[in-house]
């Protein structure tokens, strides 16, 4: 007897698996943009010099301008010392001059000075610079007053055993030091006379340009 056999499993076709595609290519970077806040953005620009845009010509560029004030001078006191004038030099020396009788060829002059109303004082040698007469000489001095604002000062002459002192009239010679900012126009908070009076202020002649010479009573008292 023959039996039939009915196949109820159908064969299903093999499976044939493709290559990976990570297997022969390689994953690209994902690219990204940043963009910054706008308040740190930079716009830089170059230029030659002589192209410089009028708005950057236009900055003013400001400085620290000092200037002397000398509010108890000049002084006319008789005798045979006497403090000229003082200068403010690139804001921290003062020089200064001051004449003497010529009673004796060795003469040594000192200016005595303090920054502290006296507490403690300092002295500088004024050295000799020229003979303005047969009669009388003029004496230089430097002092440096690179952090100074005030300063008292007095003239003290030793010759021939004696000694003289021109202390303006036992009120002392007093400088004040100030500073103002100022930009490269020359301007600033002041009005322009005051600015121009300001500026032009660091030489003081503290004598009005006398000539002790030509002053009877200062020959008189110093040839005593």
């Amino acid at each position: 007897m023959n039996r039939k056999v009915k196949l109820s499993h159908k064969r299903q076709p093999p499976f044939i698996r493709s290559p990976a595609t990570s297997s022969i290519q390689t994953k690209k970077p994902k690219k990204s943009v940043r963009f910054r806040e706008s308040g740190s953005l930079e716009d830089v620009r170059l230029f030659l010099k002589s192209e410089m845009p009028i708005a950057c010509q236009s900055d003013p560029i400001c400085s620290l301008k000092r200037y002397l004030n000398c509010p108890n001078w000049p002084s006319r006191t008789p005798g045979p010392v006497a403090m000229e004038e003082v200068e403010l030099v690139d804001d921290c020396e003062i020089l200064g001059s001051c004449q003497v009788a010529n009673l004796a060829y060795d003469k040594q002059v000192n200016i005595r000075y303090t920054i502290n109303d006296w507490v403690s004082f300092k002295e500088v040698n004024a050295s000799f610079k020229e003979s303005i007469t047969d009669h009388w000489d003029r004496f230089t001095f430097k002092i440096e007053c690179t952090h100074v604002r005030h300063l008292h000062l007095a003239v003290q002459y030793k010759v021939a055993g004696r000694e003289f002192w021109d202390n303006n009239l036992d009120q002392n010679y007093q400088l004040d030091i100030a500073a103002q900012v100022i930009d490269d126009e020359g301007s600033s908070s002041s009005s322009d006379d005051e600015l121009a009076e300001v500026l032009w202020a660091p030489t003081f002649n503290c004598l009005d340009q006398r000539k002790f010479t030509h002053n009877p009573l200062l020959r008189h008292i110093a040839l005593i």
